[in-house]
């Protein structure tokens, strides 16, 4: 081990030894021991202290921490340090300013770029300097205005602002100095807003936009409701709804143009049209687009240039079609309020739908007919001439006829091909009419002849307005289109898009003085579009308004007064101006009818501010300067089906019910509110058979009237306008009223509902007895067992029978929709009755022990059956929804043969002597034996409908068959025609009706016609 010396009272001692003895070498060491245990104990600063003062002092040796010359120099010392540090921080504080105020100095002076660079240099050397929140603060102005102050924008300019907006607030916004910033980050904020938005219209951008949507979000949250001017925020957004319409034409319509384009080039201007409408229902801003309103106008452009114009003259006929070899009897019921009527030889005119009628005025009377084929809407329309005459639309033919109102004398018809789609109008001796064929039509009235017409890419509303100055036609199109014409020439002027949507124009347009109101209907209300005319005969909309309901027909214009009808039964009164200062609509009032429904109305005005509007009944209001109101007087009840017209004081109108097909025609003083007379125009007959001494006909109508005609007057023809007898229907009816005949020869009629009931009516026309029953039928009653066997809830029963007949009442009812669908006779005592599940029950009229209807059997039909089964004493045909006639047994209902009719069987089966008949869906009629082998023995295109009923066998073993568009048509022994077929010119019912050797026929308008002699097989 080595051994350290040790200096210690001039001695020299070695560790574990020493040379005086161990007491002062252990004193020695002692010491040292301790010296070194404060050294360690004092820690750094102590060491450090130590080795200042020279270490640890020797014995005998002065503490240098106390030399006055070290204390001097450290005093010194301290304070130059102290002094340093006083100039050291001064030069710090004046660096900092001199670099925050060079930073200022560069963004005072517009340097954006150098500021920004000295401010972010200053933040890194002073990051929590006296100046840092404002250097920050003016930092991110520097970046701000460095796009904010550019003359030029770009996307990337715009967006990079933007982003310097939002950088602003995310680090700025907790500074205590941010809420000095407001006003300025508001205008720059505005600024960032325009800007981007213009580039976007510009660009097409999306950056862009959405660049200046963000700005002008953080402008909104900046300003509220207030500080920036409406003017301010409505120019922005108006470049963002211009921006958006750049870019959808940058990327969507860049294609859907395209598409327009090709099919404006195929002359398809409406498929153009659709793409276009749906483009801008989706993206309202394109309607202010300039370019997308380029496309607009090529769009009409081209539709105007597909309305052509045929000016090849077509002379009129002026000889009858001959349609009608057979004298009609007309049954007309006619009553009067008082039976002084005195005729005055004048002469009021109404259509019953399928025919027209000249009516003796003061009387009721009828004096003529004349048959119009189909039901048709358009009354008939009186014109002044050298004749007066009336005009008619034959809508069997699709002819214009001119009569004589005298005698229904032919002036001429004119064909215009198709079917009529308005009412006629006639201005200066020329008629206007528009078709189902997109066509508007101008034919001379006094001559008949064909002028011109118009042939337009889509359907009209006709009649068309005529402008004030009498030059120009205004119609509009099924959809979108309002076209102006010439009125002399039918040349197109122009074509005005007014936006009107698929059929929501229903009701004519009328002229206002300058101006045209389009009606365009919308889910639950109306737009009454005020329409102006330019120069060039293009329409645009000046004013609007709204009426609720929709407005399905003409409306009504008294001086300044506008009418507008519109459902449910209700009126709205305008005070109109076309003056360009004023308003155009200025409402006066509102009313509607209590419990309304949905009907026609048809407006006429008169003196004194009275208005009469029919609808559900004719009905009068008064109108004031501020009011409309209703008057407590209801005449006419029913359904108005036709105008009124006006003849003096009275007014006609034209009515029928709802459960009822019936037409009648009224005269109303329009004063009292009272009825004058009334005459069946059309008269359905629900049953008809011969009398019970065969020389008339009794028929049943579905008003309750019972008429016997003999056969002699209706050879004869003319009209029969008296009944025999009636019964009265409930108050409440709504349902038709439906009639057979009962094998012992009574008439039954019967109404559904909760008051269900039957009447009958004996051979002799007299009517018999009510019969009231607990339950709405659930099917057609049919003719059984000298009764009416009627298909009720859970039960069959047979009524209209002298002796009470059990019901039979289903003993397990089955599921609740199950119900009764068919009753069918099999012979005189026995009844099949099916089921909605296909399920058929057999049933035998009994008179043991009591009289009742006992089950006899139960089966199940072969197939799903639409139509009635046609049953004989021993065979039953039935013909199934998938096309094939099926010939069963009557016993047990076992199939017996069955044949496949191509196509579907629509119509039938029809059982006449040895020949079942059934109408194919094609329109053939196919003709087969009623034996096992069911062979097909004869087959005809109709000509025209189904049949009526069962072909009447004849004498010869041939059949007469009635068809329902118009044609008896006489077929041999095996059902095919011989070519002799009357076309008796409208539609027809029911029929041929056996009375002795003779057949009637009955036309849908209660016509009936006369067939003589069937012995023979020859006609007189």
């Amino acid at each position: 081990m080595r051994r350290f010396p040790v200096s210690f009272s001039g001695k020299a001692i070695v560790a574990g030894h020493s040379s005086d003895g161990d007491s002062e070498f252990d004193e020695a060491v002692e010491k040292i021991h301790e010296r070194g245990a404060r050294q360690l104990r004092a820690g750094r600063l102590t060491r450090l202290s130590d080795r200042i003062a020279g270490g640890p002092r020797r014995p005998g040796e002065q503490k240098v921490t106390r030399s006055p010359v070290l204390l001097t120099m450290l005093l010194v010392s301290t304070g130059l340090a102290i002094v340093a540090a006083v100039f050291w921080i001064l030069v710090l504080r004046e660096t900092e300013k001199t670099r925050f105020e060079n930073a200022l100095r560069a963004l005072d002076e517009a340097k954006y770029n150098e500021a920004v660079t000295q401010f972010e240099e200053f933040l890194l050397v002073h990051p929590s300097g006296e100046y840092s929140n404002r250097a920050r603060i003016l930092l991110h102005t520097a970046k701000i205005r460095r796009y904010t102050d550019a003359s030029t924008f770009s996307v990337e300019s715009v967006v990079a602002a933007e982003r310097s907006l939002e950088e602003f607030f995310r680090h700025c916004q907790d500074l205590p100095e941010f809420a000095d910033e407001r006003e300025r980050l508001i205008r720059w904020a505005e600024k960032i807003a325009r800007a981007a938005a213009e580039v976007a219209v510009k660009t097409a951008s999306q950056e862009a936009l959405n660049a200046s949507q963000s700005a002008y979000a953080r402008l909104d949250s900046l300003t509220g409701s207030g500080g920036l001017s409406a003017e301010a925020r409505d120019r922005i957004l108006k470049l963002h709804s211009r921006a958006s319409a750049e870019i959808l034409k940058k990327d969507l319509l860049k294609s859907s143009l395209g598409d327009i384009q090709r099919l404006l080039d195929d002359s398809r201007p409406l498929d153009a049209l659709r793409i276009y409408q749906g483009l801008l229902d989706r993206y309202e801003v394109l309607r202010e687009d300039r370019g997308y309103a380029d496309v607009m106008e090529r769009i009409l452009e081209t539709e105007q240039s597909l309305v052509h114009v045929d000016e090849t003259p077509r002379d009129a006929v002026t000889s009858e079609a001959d349609e009608h070899p057979r004298p009609a009897l007309s049954l007309n019921l006619r009553t009067a309020a008082s039976s002084g009527l005195v005729s005055q030889d004048t002469l009021v005119f109404g259509s019953g739908g399928d025919a027209v009628f000249a009516l003796d005025a003061e009387t009721g009377m009828p004096v003529w007919k004349r048959p119009l084929g189909v039901s048709v809407d358009t009354a008939p329309i009186l014109v002044e001439g050298r004749v007066p005459a009336v005009l008619l639309v034959h809508g069997g033919r699709h002819e214009l006829m001119l009569v004589s109102q005298a005698d229904q004398t032919l002036l001429w018809r004119q064909s215009v091909e198709s079917a009529v789609t308005g009412p006629p109008i006639v201005i200066d001796q020329d008629i206007y009419v528009t078709t189902a064929a997109g066509q508007l039509w101008q034919i001379a009235a006094g001559s008949g002849r064909s002028v011109a017409r118009v042939q337009f890419s889509q359907p009209v509303t006709g009649p068309p307005a005529l402008s004030r100055d009498g030059e120009s036609l205004v119609i509009p199109g099924r959809q979108a289109f309002v076209y102006t014409l010439e009125r002399r020439s039918l040349k197109c002027r122009a074509v005005s898009w007014s936006q009107h949507r698929d059929g929501s124009v229903v009701s004519p347009m009328l002229a206002m003085g300058h101006l045209f109101l389009l009606c365009e209907n919308r889910s639950e209300d109306c737009l009454l579009r005020a329409l102006e005319m330019d120069e060039h005969g293009r329409l645009s909309e000046r004013e609007r308004q709204t009426v609720l309901g929709r407005v399905m027909d003409p409306c009504l214009l008294r001086g300044e007064q506008l009418f507008v009808p519109s459902t449910p039964q209700r009126i709205a009164a305008f005070r109109i101006s076309d003056r360009a200062d004023n308003d155009v609509f200025s409402l006066i009032d509102t009313n509607q009818v209590e419990n309304a429904e949905l009907s026609k109305i048809f407006l006429v005005s008169g003196a004194s501010g009275h208005l009469w509007m029919a609808s559900t009944a004719l009905r009068r209001f008064e109108v004031t300067e501020q009011t409309v109101v209703l008057d407590k007087a209801v005449v006419a009840e029913g359904q108005h089906l036709y105008p009124i017209q006006a003849d003096d004081d009275d007014l006609l109108v034209t009515t029928r019910q709802p459960w009822s097909s019936s037409v009648f025609f009224t005269r109303v003083n329009r004063e009292t509110m009272t009825g004058q007379w009334r005459t069946a125009l059309r008269t359905n007959l629900v049953a008809a058979a011969p009398s019970a001494s065969g020389n008339s006909l009794v028929a049943v109508s579905d008003f309750g009237e019972v008429f016997r005609v003999p056969l002699s007057d209706i050879a004869e023809g003319g009209f029969h306008t008296r009944s025999l007898s009636r019964f009265r229907l409930p108050d409440d009816l709504n349902d038709p009223v439906e009639g057979t005949v009962l094998s012992d020869g009574r008439l039954a009629a019967w109404c559904y509902g909760d008051d269900a009931r039957i009447w009958t009516t004996r051979p002799t026309g007299q009517f018999e007895q009510l019969w009231r029953l607990p339950a709405e039928p659930q099917a057609r009653p049919a003719p059984f067992a000298g009764g009416l066997a009627v298909p009720l809830p859970g039960r069959i029963r047979l009524t209209a029978v002298r002796n009470r007949v059990e019901d039979y009442q289903v003993e397990e009812p089955g599921e609740a929709d199950v119900h009764w669908r068919f009753v069918v006779p099999v012979g005189q005592e026995q009844l099949l009755a099916v089921r909605s599940d296909g399920q058929v029950i057999r049933l035998e009229y009994r008179t043991s022990p009591t009289r009742h209807l006992a089950e006899i059997g139960i089966a199940r039909l072969p197939g799903d059956i639409e139509l009635i089964p046609a049953a004989t004493q021993e065979l039953i045909c039935v013909a199934t929804s998938d096309g094939r006639l099926v010939l069963l047994g009557a016993d047990g209902l076992e199939r017996i043969q069955e044949r496949s009719v191509d196509g579907g069987i629509v119509g039938g089966p029809f059982v006449s002597g040895n020949r079942v008949f059934v109408i194919a869906a094609d329109d053939r009629v196919c003709v087969y034996s009623l034996d096992e082998r069911l062979e097909e023995t004869g087959v005809f295109a109709s000509p025209g409908g189904r049949l009526t009923d069962a072909p009447l066998p004849l004498p010869d073993g041939g059949f007469l068959a009635v068809f329902q568009g118009g044609s008896v048509v006489h077929l041999d022994e095996q059902g095919q025609p011989t070519g002799r077929t009357d076309h008796l010119g409208q539609p027809l019912q029911s029929g041929p009706i056996r009375t002795g050797d003779a057949a009637v026929v009955v036309a849908e308008d209660g016509s009936l016609f006369l067939w003589n002699d069937l012995a023979e097989g020859q006609d007189e």
